[in-house]
């Protein structure tokens, strides 16, 4: 879709044309394809290039040797006399082609030499749901985004390393260095996308929440349409390691060249500013933190100092230690449409769109990022050897089964604090934002399904 130029893409996307062009049937899009999936199958000369619906992905190097010779091959079967539709009709029906939309599938296996995205899928984590529902892009033009003060302030190195790395894949890539923290969301708001089909993140998660915040907050439709990939290079690296990928640059730059990229959900936030009160629309894409929870974030940013995600861990003991609740009005939506209401003593509640939280932490043991549906658990202790144990066993994900720990999937929630059970004084409460302290309550939440694709 939308392939140009002379490369082996545009040759490509050429061919679906011709062969489109020849046949006469009449019997819509579905005939089309699958004459060229027969045909591609029959010849078998398209080893290691897997076709979908409405897509074709490159393989790995190692699937393919020689795209150039196998295009021309089949642009030589094109030269042919063209069939009369009989003769088309009947060589569609003569081969038995897998539906490509049947569901659970999301690539499927056309050829003998291919690999089937079955086996692919295998290399995903288990908090994305199936089907993935994946698409594939023709990568070409990639942005790579750095933040030169993430984790160990090697970004800009980093980005310069994988800058050279997709030039030799002959990729064409350019360079933005992050400066002030709004300006990147604006910059990514406004620029000019229509050639970028990748944008690559040197950073961690507030380089990520930047990127998605910017594409979410355009005109355009962008953020449907560019895939997001992570070189992990902050502290905590939430998102990367739960998408298994944590490894070398190198094996990055493999899944950019592939180009298979996945839709995960996004939650949509109303919240009052913390600097002037006024209203303001936020997307998250890891968690939401209220209360103590955004009380280890503060501590765990004292700590930042030290480059290491064990931060995390001592913001969380020294949070604990301290145990405070507020009382609070919690409204939610599940899935089925049944509304509930809590009103309690909440020591914190956490907003999770990711099961693995910090270095393995199991915050949210049945979160899946694509499921369209937010997971939330309310903690109404503040004593602080109940937070203790949940601590130790949110280790093996066995803490939602503690009497004071409510565990939901919602697709839409509202919190608001009050200054105590008699009255109607709301609290301005801090809330963190993927790892931000950037509002306050009152504040909604509401899933926006499979709003943006990372590349997996």
């Amino acid at each position: 879709r939308r392939v140009h130029g002379d490369g082996q893409c545009g040759r490509v996307a050429r061919i679906c044309e011709q062969v489109a062009g020849r046949c006469v049937t009449g019997n819509g899009t579905d005939d089309l394809l699958h004459l060229l999936l027969s045909a591609l199958r029959l010849h078998n000369k398209m080893s290691g290039i897997h076709i979908s619906h409405n897509t074709l992905v490159y393989g790995s190097d190692d699937h393919i040797k020689d795209e150039r010779s196998k295009i021309e091959d089949i642009e030589s079967i094109l030269n042919e006399p063209p069939p009369n539709s009989e003769t088309v009709q009947s060589f569609a029906n003569s081969m038995v082609v897998p539906d490509p939309r049947s569901e659970g599938t999301d690539i499927q296996d056309f050829g003998d030499q291919t690999t089937c995205m079955n086996d692919y899928e295998k290399t995903l984590p288990d908090s994305l749901s199936r089907p993935l529902r994946t698409r594939t892009l023709a990568v070409e033009n990639v942005l790579v985004v750095v933040n030169p003060q993430s984790g160990s302030q090697q970004g800009k190195e980093l980005a310069e390393q994988v800058k050279a790395q997709l030039t030799h894949k002959g990729l064409h890539a350019d360079i933005f260095e992050m400066s002030e923290e709004g300006s990147t969301v604006e910059s990514i708001r406004t620029m000019d996308l229509s050639r970028i089909q990748v944008i690559a993140v040197v950073g961690g998660d507030g380089t990520i929440h930047q990127v998605i915040n910017g594409l979410l907050e355009r005109k355009d439709n962008a953020a449907e349409e560019v895939g997001i990939a992570i070189f992990a290079a902050g502290t905590g690296n939430s998102l990367a390691r739960e998408l298994n990928q944590m490894g070398e640059p190198s094996d990055v730059i493999e899944r950019v060249c592939r180009g298979v990229a996945v839709p995960i959900d996004i939650v949509k936030t109303i919240h009052t500013r913390a600097h002037d009160k006024s209203e303001q629309v936020m997307y998250a894409f890891n968690s939401i933190h209220w209360g103590i929870a955004a009380a280890v974030n503060a501590e765990a940013e004292k700590l930042r100092w030290t480059g290491s995600d064990l931060r995390y861990t001592t913001g969380a003991l020294l949070a604990m230690m301290k145990g405070e609740s507020k009382y609070a009005r919690v409204s939610m939506e599940q899935a089925n449409g049944t509304k509930l209401e809590y009103e309690d003593d909440f020591s914190l509640i956490i907003v999770n769109n990711i099961s693995v939280t910090g270095r393995g932490m199991h915050m949210f043991p049945d979160a899946k990022m694509n499921d369209g549906l937010m997971d939330v658990m309310l903690v109404t202790s503040d004593k602080a050897l109940d937070l203790l144990q949940m601590f130790v066993k949110v280790y093996r994900g066995t803490h939602v089964e503690l009497p004071f720990v409510e565990y939901r999937q919602v697709k839409s929630l509202k919190i608001v604090p009050f200054d105590h059970r008699e009255s109607h004084t709301r609290l301005e409460e801090l809330v963190d934002i993927d790892g931000e302290l950037k509002g306050c309550t009152p504040i909604s939440c509401e899933i926006m399904p499979r709003a943006v694709s990372f590349i997996a």
